[in-house]
């Protein structure tokens, strides 16, 4: 078997209809079928892999601005009156349960306000 020989760069020796070089007219109807057809096709792995990668990214980035308004929303600074009420009724062996209902809060949003407010008033003693 032979290999056909390969063709001069010029092709101009080879165009005895005198239609290279030319530009030719398209044909609409081509044009909508080949787009059908591309629309068809599945992407490329590579791309598909590229678009997770960046929608992931986005997703991330979106929850992790979610978590950050909704905690600075929950936040909760209690008064010091309602500090020095829920110290006294602590010591007079009230459950954090009761207190939490109480102020019609959860448990852990009244333990984690009330443990902030100590860690601040010990930081304020020393000084």
């Amino acid at each position: 078997m032979t290999t056909p020989p390969t063709p001069p760069r010029d092709l101009r020796e080879y165009d005895r209809d005198g239609i290279a070089g030319t530009i030719h007219p398209v044909d609409p109807a081509a044009v909508d079928r080949l787009r059908a057809l591309m629309a068809q096709q599945q992407p490329p792995p590579w791309q598909e892999a590229r678009r997770r990668q960046y929608s992931g990214d986005r997703i991330v980035s979106h929850l992790r601005q979610a978590a950050q308004a909704h905690a600075a929303k929950v936040r909760l600074v209690l008064s010091d009156e309602q500090y020095n009420d829920v110290t006294t009724r602590r010591a007079d062996g009230e459950s954090w349960a009761g207190l939490a209902r109480a102020y019609g809060m959860t448990q852990t949003t009244l333990m984690a306000a009330y443990a902030g407010q100590q860690a601040a008033k010990r930081q304020e003693k020393p000084q």
